[in-house]
């Protein structure tokens, strides 16, 4: 009897979280019981999903020209899972240096296939301080393993899920860290199209690393130099660009990763993106029309700038009036507020927001505005981004050492794929010459 009130008190709490219309009135449980009954009746038997990936305790990698005698990872937790991969945490025995080991089955659909591969080749060509590291691949036992560098501090849409939106501060923090990324992948040629607060991962020291190159592209350039524009619907709804939407248009460029950065910026703000619906359908819509709303003053007792809010509004904006990286970090948003020091980024943090009080201060003093003018430039230099960057690096385009024939695009690909998958045979390193097209 007691199980079957807890039940009933159960069930009256998830009816009460329910979107529903409160004027609507509910059908009874026998035929709500009776629709679903006949529905499952009449859905034609399903394949059987193949079991969740789950790796040996030790997973052995072949001899390369670095390591003539291989390596010996033990297999530690489960970090995460995706669409057709799952990570867990690796060790090589006698070093206390943890990785993250993304595993596939070697064999998948063609299609996917082709995803994992692009995958493979672009991050394994990355090399910045807010990209997760790729440090290598290899096959074992029916599997490609990529070993990856290791985020112990969860993602950012954890941090952000668990203290229900972060402040001005921090935001600003993480957005000049996941704009240096984004400049140095455009700057090699490559669009992300997947970036979200679930693909952004806090390191050991909670600096923000872009992760899970799965639907990344090369934009690449025609005979007449013209950017060839993608024209692939892809992304997670929440995050997807307006002009990824518009199917026969013109297609989409490396702009839609500014639009994702605009979204991620509103979300850490409020806890949640700005189009956020119950379907996908509204969420598109609301997109395309940018109707989204800022929460009320009153509302909660998180403070949002104008200058917050202004910095968003340009992100949201044509792809065309889209700012670029260097010019989001001079802002005014960015200038308005504290500017913390990554040794201010603690670890704390995941779970509390901050005691200092420049991270809720309003009014800026001139002293505050001398500290936040040189946290600014260490940042920008750090990171690589914007005029008060110190460093002014040029970044080598991939467009120039990725081939683009396309009458070899199978042949290439045939010969990637045995190069990585064929066991103990090859293991594929960073920064190496591996030639593919990526243009499909």
């Amino acid at each position: 009897m007691a199980d079957r009130l807890q039940a009933a008190k159960q069930g009256a709490y998830t009816d009460a979280l329910s979107p529903r219309d409160a004027n609507v009135q509910r059908p009874s449980r026998a035929i709500e019981s009776a629709k679903t009954r006949a529905a499952v009746a009449s859905k034609p038997p399903q394949k059987e999903k193949e079991p969740p990936l789950q790796p040996p305790k030790q997973v052995y990698e072949p001899p390369s020209t670095d390591r003539k005698d291989g390596a010996v990872y033990q297999v530690g937790k489960m970090l995460g899972k995706g669409g057709f991969a799952v990570c867990y945490e690796g060790q090589l025995p006698g070093h206390r240096k943890k990785y993250a080991l993304k595993i596939v089955r070697s064999k998948m659909p063609s299609k996917m296939e082709q995803k994992f591969q692009t995958e493979l080749q672009i991050h394994s060509k990355m090399g910045h301080q807010n990209i997760v590291q790729f440090l290598r691949a290899f096959s074992f036992d029916s599997c490609t393993y990529l070993v990856l560098e290791l985020c112990p501090n969860g993602s950012l849409m954890d941090m952000v899920k668990r203290r229900k939106g972060l402040t001005e501060p921090e935001v600003r923090f993480y957005s000049i860290q996941i704009a240096g990324a984004i400049k140095y992948m455009h700057a090699k040629g490559i669009i992300h199209r997947d970036l979200k607060m679930g693909n952004i991962f806090l390191d050991r020291n909670m600096n923000a690393k872009i992760g899970d190159f799965g639907l990344a592209a090369l934009l690449v350039t025609g005979k007449d130099m013209q950017t060839i524009r993608r024209t692939t619907l892809c992304g997670t709804p929440n995050y997807i660009a307006p002009e990824i939407l518009e199917k026969g248009k013109k297609g989409h460029d490396h702009m839609v990763d500014i639009w994702s950065l605009g979204i991620i910026m509103f979300a850490m703000l409020t806890s949640k993106p700005p189009f956020q619906s119950s379907t996908t359908d509204e969420i598109y819509r609301r997109a395309r029309n940018r109707d989204y709303e800022w929460p009320k003053p009153g509302s909660s007792n998180r403070f949002i700038s104008e200058e917050a809010k202004d910095i968003v509004a340009t992100m949201l904006e044509d792809a065309d009036k889209r700012p670029d990286p260097d010019t989001i970090v001079q802002h005014c948003f960015f200038s308005s507020g504290y500017v913390p020091t990554s040794s201010e980024i603690t670890t704390k943090l995941r779970d509390c927001p901050p005691d200092d009080d420049r991270f809720y201060a309003v009014d800026v003093t001139p002293k505050m505005a001398s500290e936040i003018s040189h946290n600014l430039e260490d940042l920008c230099s750090v990171c690589e981004v914007g005029p008060l960057n110190r460093t002014q690096t040029t970044y080598k385009s991939q467009r120039l050492n990725i081939s683009l024939d396309l009458e070899m695009k199978d042949k290439r690909r045939k010969r990637l794929l045995q190069d990585c998958y064929a066991p103990r045979r090859r293991v594929l390193q960073p920064n190496k010459e591996h030639k593919i097209d990526l243009t499909s």
